[in-house]
Order: C-alpha cells, then sequence, then structure tokens
C-alpha cells in the first residue's frame, strides 16, 4: 500500500470538533484536581472526545484513499532470432535490456520468447528482470532457417494469465518468410492483448550471388521438344566469370551450360535451352558458381520440378455433322491423339463436369453460344431443372471444366450458310457466360485511332472552303466521339512559307469541348502552300501517342503537291507507315477549277505511300467538287476503320510474339516481312482482345486473329477463322506452317497436370518452408484417407496422418495432421530439405483396401529458405506492414529504440483504492457510547490492577 490519505466531502464541519470538544474540556478542566484526577472521570472524557471526533469525522465525509501496486500486468518479448536478425543481434539485445529497464520496479511480470520458424519460451514470466535477462542471453536458439512471425504471435497470446492487461512487443527485422502477421493480429487484439512493434533493421553485407527463381514453361512440353528456362539472378556484387549449370535428374545437362557469366548488381536473366527425352517427373536443379568468396552457399541452388505426362484425349464439338473432319485430320495425322467428334445437336454429349474432364482438351468448331443454351432449338444439351424450368448446363459444364479443374479450351471460327458469323456472332455472345471465358470480345470495334487533321489556311481557303473544313473537322470529332472514348484528336494548319502551327496537341475526344474551340479558332492567313514540313510535324506529334494502334493524317486543301515535293513527302510516309503503322488521307477541294491530273497523281502517290506493300491498309484521296459533299468524305475516312463482324480479305497473319512455343519451327517472312508468316489468311471474324489476353497472331491494326489466356487453373484459346478448309482456310490447312501452328497452339493450350476426375482432389498451398494441404473426398461409411509426402531423391516417407517431427531435428514435420478430428480435410506440414517431392493421397475402407479411383498424386518442390533471399521488401515496405501489424495490433509503432517508453505508458502500474468508514465509525460510535455511559456509572480497575490484587492475595495466603 502507498500513498494512503483521508479525504473529506465537507471539510468545513471539521469546525465542529471545536465547540465539541470546548464542551466536553471546560467543564472538566474546571473541577478541581482532585475530581478531575479520577480513572472514571478522565475515562469517560477521552471516550466522549472519541466519540465526538468519530462522529463529526463521519459528517464531514470521511474517506481512506491509497494505492496499491497492479501485480496483473503482463509483457511477452516476442524477439525475432532468425537468420536475418541475427545481423543485428546487438541492437536487438541491447532494445530488450532497454525495455526490461523500464519494466524495473514497476511490478510487471515479464516474460522473453525467442522465435525463427518455430519458438522458444526461454523466460517464464517473472518480476525479477535481472533474472529474465540472464536466462534470456544463456537460452538455447530455435531454428533460425525461417521468420514466422504469425505463428510466434499466435504462440506467445496464450501464455498470458490477465489478457486484459497483457503487452506483446515484437522486436524484428520485419521479414517474414511464412504466414503473414497481419493475417492473425486482429484476433489477438480482440482477446485484449495490445501488439508493440519494435523494428531492428537487418541486412547482409557481404558480397552473394543467388539465384532468385527458375521459370519452366507454364505449357505443355512434348517430349523431344525444346523449350527455354528463364533463370532470374540477383547479387549485391559484380561477378565477372561465373557458371550456371542444370542438372536433369542429377544428370549434368552440358548443352545448357553457361560458362563466363558477368553477373551484375541487381536483377538479370540468364536463358538455358533444354528438352526433355523421357517422360514422367523431371527433377530439376539450376547451381551458379561464383568462382570466388560468396556470403551464402544456400542459395546458390535452385530445386524446381517438371512432370512430363501424356496429354492426347480430344474432344470435337461441331454445330453441323462432318464440318470437323478436316481439323481433325490436319490435327492427327501422325495418329498423337484420340480424337473424338460428337455433332451437338445429334450425338450424346457429356452429360458432367467430370465426364468432360476425361478429356484434355474441348475444341469448340464452329459452335455459337446458342448452340450450347438454346434447349428450344437444341433439346439433345445436357440439362437440369430449376424453378420448374430447364436449363441447360453445357456453357456452365465447360466453364467449371476450365476455370476450376484446369482443362483446356480452343474455339474455332465459322459462318452460317448466309456467310454470317456462327460462332462469334457479336448478337448471340453478349453478355454470356461463353463470351466471359473467351480472351476476345465479339464486337464491332474500332483499334484506337490517333487523328491529326492538318488544314490549310492559304489565302485561297479563305470563305466557304474554310468553313467546311471546319466542319468536315468537327464531323470526324463526332465520328472518333461515337467510335468511343479511347481515340485522340489533334488539329494543325500550314499555309504560304510551309509554316505548320499545332493548334491542339492530339487531345482524348472525351475533352469534345475544348477540341471544338480550337477547330473554331482557325482563320485564313493569306499566301500558298507547303507540305512536307507539316506532314513531318503531325507524324512526329502522333509518334509520341503509345495507347493506339492507328495513327491516321488528313490534310484538308485546295492547294496542289508540286512535282518536287512529291519524292519527299511519299519517302516521308512510307517511312513512318512502316515504323508507326501511319496512315494519310488527303481531301482535294477542286470546286471552281479545273482539277488538275498531274497534281491529283501527286496526292493519289503520297496517300498510297501510307499503304502496305499489297495496297491495303492506307487512306484515301476524297476530291470534292461540291462542298456540299465534304462533311460526308470526311466522315467516311474514320468510318472506313470499323472491325467488322466478318472481314473477308486475304492477309498474311502478324506474328506478336516471336518468343512464344506455339511459333516453334514455322517460317517467317525475310526482310520488312519477318514478323509475318509465310502462309495467307483469306478473311476473319472481328473480335477485340480483352485486356489480360495474350496476343499471338494478328492482322492489320492488331485485329486477332488468335489469343489466348488463363481462366482460372485452365486456359483458353480463340481462332479467329474456321478451320473447315473453306475458301478463308484452304490455304491455310494446305500450308505445312499453317497445319504446324493448329498442332502448337493445341499442345500449348494443353494442362500442365492430369485433369481426370477421382473421388479424391488435393490443393496445395506453399509458403516457403510451411505447406497447405487441403484435401476434398466424398467419404462413405468406414471410409478414411491416408497419404505421405515422400522424398523423390532419397525415398524417405512421411505420414500426413500423425503429427511427426519439429522444424529443430526433422526435414519434414506433420503440424497438423490429416486425421479423423478433421475429417481428413486437412494437413499443415513443412519442408525444409532442398527436393522434389511426391505427396499422394488414397480413400481406403475399413479393411484398409485403395477405392478404386481415389488415389491422387502432385509435386512439390523446395528450393531453400526465404530467410537466404537477398532480395526481399524495401525497408520502406518492411516499415510499412510492421506498421500495420502496430495498428491492427492496438498497440504502438516505436520510433525511439532508445527511449521505448510507450511500451508501458498505457500500463496501469497501480490501482487507486479507497475505503469509507462510514459502517466502522457507527459501530465504534455506539460501543464507546456504551462504554462511557458504563464508565460513568460502575467503578472499575485496570487489567494491571486486576493482577496486582491477584498476586497479593496469593501472597496472603501462603
Amino acid at each position: 500500500m502507498t500513498n494512503c490519505y483521508m479525504s473529506f466531502t465537507y471539510p468545513w464541519l471539521l469546525l465542529l470538533l471545536i465547540p465539541a470538544f470546548a464542551l466536553a474540556l471546560i467543564p472538566y478542566f474546571r473541577l478541581s484536581k482532585r475530581y478531575r484526577r479520577n480513572r472514571n472521570r478522565i475515562t469517560s472524557i477521552v471516550l466522549y472526545c472519541t466519540i465526538m471526533t468519530l462522529a463529526i469525522t463521519l459528517l464531514a465525509g470521511l474517506t481512506f484513499r491509497y494505492q496499491v501496486p497492479n501485480s496483473e500486468n503482463e509483457i511477452i518479448l516476442l524477439v525475432d532470432y532468425s537468420e536475418t536478425e541475427e545481423q543485428s543481434a546487438d541492437n536487438r539485445d541491447d532494445f530488450v535490456g532497454t525495455v526490461l529497464d523500464y519494466c524495473r520496479n514497476n511490478n510487471f511480470r515479464v516474460g522473453i520468447v525467442t522465435f525463427g520458424l518455430d519458438q522458444k519460451y526461454v523466460a517464464p514470466f517473472n518480476d525479477d528482470v535481472d533474472e529474465v535477462y540472464d536466462q534470456y542471453l544463456s537460452a538455447e536458439a530455435p531454428d533460425v532457417s525461417a521468420t514466422d512471425i504469425a505463428s510466434a504471435l499466435e504462440y506467445a497470446k496464450d501464455l498470458f494469465t490477465y489478457r486484459e492487461t497483457s503487452k506483446i512487443v515484437l522486436v524484428t527485422d520485419g521479414k517474414e518468410t511464412d504466414r503473414r502477421a497481419t493475417d492473425v493480429v486482429r484476433a489477438i487484439e480482440a482477446q485484449g492483448t495490445r501488439v508493440d512493434v519494435a523494428l531492428i533493421p537487418s541486412e547482409y553485407d557481404n558480397d552473394d550471388v543467388q539465384i532468385l527463381d527458375v521459370t519452366l514453361p507454364d505449357y505443355h512440353v512434348s517430349l523431344n521438344e525444346q523449350f527455354n528456362i528463364e533463370v532470374t539472378v540477383y547479387s549485391n556484387s559484380q561477378y565477372d566469370n561465373t557458371t550456371i549449370q542444370l542438372f536433369d535428374n542429377d544428370v549434368l545437362v552440358q548443352s545448357a551450360t553457361l560458362d563466363g557469366q558477368v553477373i551484375v548488381p541487381g536483377e538479370q536473366q540468364f536463358t538455358m535451352t533444354h528438352s526433355f527425352a523421357t517422360g514422367d517427373l523431371h527433377s530439376l536443379k539450376v547451381v551458379v558458381d561464383p568462382n570466388r568468396s560468396d556470403l551464402l552457399d544456400v542459395n546458390n541452388e535452385y530445386v524446381t520440378h517438371y512432370n512430363m505426362e501424356i496429354f492426347n484425349k480430344l474432344l470435337i464439338l461441331e454445330s453441323t455433322g462432318g464440318q470437323s473432319q478436316p481439323l481433325s485430320d490436319l490435327i492427327n495425322n501422325e495418329n498423337e491423339y484420340e480424337i473424338t467428334v460428337l455433332d451437338v445437336y445429334n450425338d450424346t454429349l457429356p452429360a458432367t463436369v467430370n465426364e468432360l474432364r476425361e478429356y484434355d482438351q474441348i475444341i469448340l468448331n464452329n459452335i455459337s453460344n446458342a448452340d450450347l443454351t438454346d434447349l428450344s432449338e437444341n433439346p439433345n444439351l445436357p440439362k437440369e431443372e430449376r424453378n420448374g424450368v430447364e436449363v441447360s448446363v453445357m456453357v456452365e459444364n465447360l466453364n467449371e471444366y476450365v476455370e476450376d479443374h484446369g482443362g483446356a479450351l480452343f474455339t474455332v471460327g465459322g459462318s452460317n450458310t448466309d456467310g454470317t458469323a456462327h460462332a462469334y456472332n457479336v448478337a448471340d455472345m453478349q453478355g454470356t457466360l461463353y463470351q466471359q471465358m473467351l480472351p476476345v470480345l465479339a464486337t464491332n470495334y474500332v483499334p484506337p485511332i490517333g487523328l491529326m487533321v492538318i488544314i490549310d489556311r492559304s489565302g485561297s481557303m479563305g470563305g466557304e472552303k474554310l468553313e467546311a473544313a471546319r466542319t468536315g473537322a468537327a464531323s470526324c470529332l463526332d465520328a472518333l466521339a461515337e467510335l468511343g472514348d479511347e481515340h485522340y484528336f489533334g488539329l494543325m494548319t500550314l499555309d504560304s512559307g510551309g509554316a505548320e502551327a499545332v493548334v491542339l496537341d492530339p487531345t482524348p475526344v472525351t475533352r469534345k469541348e475544348q477540341i471544338q474551340d480550337a477547330i473554331s479558332s482557325i482563320d485564313t492567313t493569306g499566301g500558298g502552300t507547303v507540305f512536307p514540313g507539316a506532314i513531318r510535324r503531325a507524324a512526329q506529334t502522333l509518334s509520341l501517342l503509345e495507347s493506339v494502334d492507328k495513327r491516321h493524317i488528313i490534310v484538308v486543301t485546295d492547294g496542289q503537291v508540286s512535282d518536287d515535293q512529291v519524292p519527299v513527302i511519299c519517302d516521308m510516309v512510307s517511312g513512318y507507315h512502316e515504323s508507326i503503322n501511319l496512315t494519310i488521307s488527303i481531301v482535294a477541294i477542286t470546286v471552281g477549277s479545273s482539277g488538275n491530273t498531274s497534281a491529283m497523281a501527286n496526292m493519289q502517290a503520297v496517300v498510297d505511300a501510307g499503304k502496305n506493300e499489297d495496297g491495303t491498309g492506307g487512306g484515301e484521296l476524297h476530291v470534292i467538287t461540291d462542298l456540299k459533299d465534304f462533311v460526308r468524305e470526311m466522315r467516311e475516312d474514320i468510318d472506313s476503320g470499323h472491325i467488322i463482324e466478318v472481314n473477308q480479305k486475304p492477309f498474311t497473319p502478324t506474328i506478336k510474339n516471336l518468343m512464344s512455343p506455339i511459333f516453334i519451327g514455322i517460317e517467317r517472312g525475310e526482310g520488312s516481312a519477318n514478323t509475318h508468316m509465310t502462309v495467307e489468311v483469306g478473311g476473319f471474324y472481328g473480335t477485340k482482345r480483352r485486356a489480360d489476353a495474350e496476343l499471338l497472331l494478328a492482322g492489320e491494326y492488331d485485329v486477332p486473329l488468335y489469343a489466348q489466356w488463363e481462366y482460372g487453373y485452365g486456359k483458353v484459346g480463340s481462332f479467329m477463322c474456321d478451320l473447315q478448309n473453306s475458301d478463308w482456310s484452304s490455304q491455310f490447312m494446305a500450308d505445312a506452317n499453317g497445319r504446324r501452328l493448329i498442332k502448337n497452339i493445341i499442345n500449348n493450350l494443353m494442362p500442365v497436370e492430369n485433369i481426370k476426375s477421382t473421388l479424391l482432389d488435393m490443393r496445395l498451398r506453399e509458403d516457403n518452408i510451411t505447406n497447405s494441404l487441403t484435401v476434398t473426398a466424398d467419404l462413405q461409411q468406414g471410409q478414411r484417407v491416408t497419404g505421405e509426402i515422400v522424398n523423390v531423391e532419397t525415398q524417405q516417407s512421411v505420414s500426413l496422418n500423425s503429427l511427426s517431427g519439429s522444424p529443430a531435428d526433422s526435414d519434414v514435420y506433420i503440424m497438423t495432421a490429416l486425421n479423423a478430428d478433421n475429417n481428413y480435410t486437412r494437413c499443415y506440414f513443412g519442408v525444409k530439405t532442398p527436393g522434389v517431392y511426391a505427396i499422394t493421397a488414397r480413400i481406403v475402407d475399413e479393411n484398409g483396401n485403395v477405392v478404386e479411383n481415389s488415389e491422387k498424386t502432385i509435386y512439390k518442390s523446395f528450393a531453400y529458405s526465404q530467410e537466404y533471399n537477398l532480395e526481399q521488401d524495401t525497408q520502406e515496405e518492411i516499415a510499412a506492414n510492421m506498421q500495420n501489424v502496430a495498428q491492427y495490433g492496438g498497440g504502438s509503432f516505436i520510433e525511439d529504440l532508445n527511449d521505448p517508453y510507450e511500451v508501458i505508458e498505457n500500463f496501469k502500474i497501480v490501482f487507486d483504492r479507497e475505503f469509507d468508514p462510514k459502517y466502522l465509525f457507527l459501530i465504534l460510535i455506539i460501543v464507546l457510547f456504551l462504554l462511557e455511559i458504563a464508565v460513568r456509572k460502575f467503578k472499575f480497575k485496570w487489567p494491571h490492577e486486576l493482577i496486582r490484587e491477584y498476586r497479593e492475595k496469593k501472597n496472603n495466603k501462603q
């Protein structure tokens, strides 16, 4: 008890003590000494004064106030002992000592937990901070190969006795390798425990090079097919003579070795070429030899894997019987595939997702959305009843097949008998689940245009001509705005000396009012007309636009291109057409003139210079003989850019990604045609590439011919031409390059793991060393799930069905077993040793027999702990994350590590107590009052007198 004192509610009533004592003492002292020295009178006056004192203090509202120490304050110092934090061990330990000093003599119970991958309770709760610190310094370290702050927080929160007066002080460098602290800290704060964070930055100082990542193909690789392995290396110093090697199933791949490589500070990529000569599982290890001193060896090797499975079961769905025969013959000319062709209107279709999963890839050959959803036209579709109405589930099944199970879908175009689009029909596809799956949108689409209108303002362009030019420019603006918000409009003028002026830089058509004001501001200046400078300036301005597919110039003039200007302008336009896809149109006003034939030829030559070699893809020469036609001609120049639903125009497809595996073995053109195939396609169905899709083959203005994307766990590819050996596709399908491309596309879309349905399914979530396995199985009576994880190289097996091992002494350890307690649905385990691991689970009956079609194996690889990854988050990102931990934990982010007073600032060190003596004093007053009466009425002796008399009587008897 400390700081004890009395307080009074009405302290002025204490003045009553004066008259109270006066009334008693004055009469008493007026008595002669003979009478007032009587023991009865003295005792009576003392009792009276005591009674009056108690009564008056009671009336004054006496309260006793005092403080008692709070023995319930508890602090856990949660100290990061991981490998990275050891680089700042001195700073960390100094901070721990400082916090303990603050807790000294303040009645705190302090404990310390150290952690890395696991946790050690090194100093149990104690109010002797010196003993706590000694235990901390002498304790055994936890596993330092990783940093799991989340698990450490969950461990520490259960150590408290008094949660409402508890706090965790997290001392760490903030580099998390397993799980995330922000995922658990809110729950800790909700139980009443606050979390402070002290960030002790750390980093490796010495030179080190590491393999950061090894990227394998994300597509199906065939036997003996060459592919690239991308190796990402990170270094904090320069290494001049490194060697990078590849081992396939522990065998050095000499052909992939990279000798004498220079590694510079930062992140760097190297490409290795490899092929698989055999199927099954391939354990791949990439090793970098720095050929000089290196801080860490553990991160110089990177282990990964690729499982070579055979995927060759194809299902082709067609809308008309027999139309898939040319495609089937093309694909299977070497009997590589098992192909099933079904007419969606007449053949029995797979009714469930699991039936679809028997196929590795599904090809929709000229299949519309209506073919798969309209039961009135196609009652053959799989269906189910919903709210009393039968609905087709075919598209839903296809969607689940791809998105949830990793199946492959390839859609191919085709036409109706009247020549309109069937598979990519805009009205049919709009807003459907089928459309949602595809990497392209069936739509009437105009590629983003950057338009620059150049208006001649020479003297001859005055009056009606200039007014018509302004009106025509405004009509172009309206046309662009109607096509969409992604287009740009710019405005220039030219006059006599060739002086050109940019009235308005290319501006989004959404800023329509600003553009219209610029158009209205144009006026004549007088003089003649010179073109080259204006066209060059317009082209240079448009070249700065990166978000457009088409750059177009419209020159409005009543002048003429002189013979000496034609070669200059043509060379310039041709160069810009090749480099930035520039096209040019000229609106020649010949009203009131004879229309010089030579001048028109010169203008046509300029326009043609902006076209492809085959004369396609450019602008037009518009000869205006009547100003009434002016606006219509200029607007038509813009409208001609539509990518319509059916485009019957032959072209050689443009290859958009030369590194894509679908172009392996595909011949390309020479010179400027190096990015084009050598075979023509007779036409295409107009679509728009979706934002996240990869455009691999394109037509003019990058209109998709083939695009693909990852959709959930699977892939979807769409080919915007038919493959029915029609006028469009016959040349393409007859050409070796066309046939190879289609087979490459099909192979590239194949899944990378088996998608066939089993009674048991597994999903693995990897988080550095720790892993979470989710098992889905429909167990019957008496059935259970058994499983194990096996190191592929050593064949060491660990059961998933029981807890085993620990981070400190096991290569593989089980933290949450796959057992009846969780209905055989999850297992949480750790892998510490680099290598490839096979995880197998199956359903067994009560006799231990494996249930048919229930066993499944998945693979995982582990290279090294992220604890040894030098390229982690920046200090700013780490600090921001730790500030979030403190905020979510209801605590403080400790800014000053030398003065961390906020650790104890919000604790209640002592409890304020008070005692109201009202009832005690009332009892005492009554007792003393009765005693005072007795004293006055009766004679009494003091105890010592009674004892003395007793002894005297005893002596007299003797």
